[in-house]
């Protein structure tokens, strides 16, 4: 009920954005005491962490899912949709953002500039873990996600 995994054609831009507004939805009604959560272990969520791992293909400002690399049906799941839903739906919580990926510096690149447009005022912590600065290609075995496991 608190893990979402999204693996080759199911990891679609759709899905991933959807999957993840759902996590969102259910941890809120368990922090705020609807839907049959309790709403008292804690009443704004600010120990909540979630933890955001891709590994796959990148750009400088988006992710590759399985339709946009596999058929070029969809569009890529942008840095700034993911950022602006958790901002949206994530408050008072903490973020670890685990990118493995080419370009995987743009993840953080863009949680800065999200920082840098609201005068430093975020609803969320963020921390992210980047293989590569954001102008850089990856290797081709994804080496940071192979010292995770």
């Amino acid at each position: 009920e608190n893990k979402i995994e999204l693996f080759d054609d199911r990891a679609t831009r759709s899905n991933v954005l959807a999957a993840l507004e759902n996590l969102l939805d259910y941890r809120n009604s368990k922090v705020n005491g609807k839907n049959g959560g309790s709403g008292s272990v804690r009443s704004n969520g600010e120990e909540d962490t979630l933890l955001f791992y891709y590994g796959g293909h990148g750009k400088r400002d988006e992710f590759c899912t399985h339709t946009t690399c596999e058929a070029g049906d969809e569009e890529w799941l942008k840095h700034n949709d993911i950022i602006e839903l958790l901002e949206r739906k994530f408050h008072g919580g903490k973020v670890w953002a685990l990118v493995d990926c080419c370009h995987s510096g743009g993840f953080g690149e863009a949680v800065m500039e999200k920082c840098n447009a609201s005068n430093r005022s975020l609803n969320v912590q963020y921390g992210c873990i980047m293989s590569t600065p954001a102008p850089y290609t990856a290797g081709e075995e994804w080496t940071m996600t192979e010292c995770f496991i």
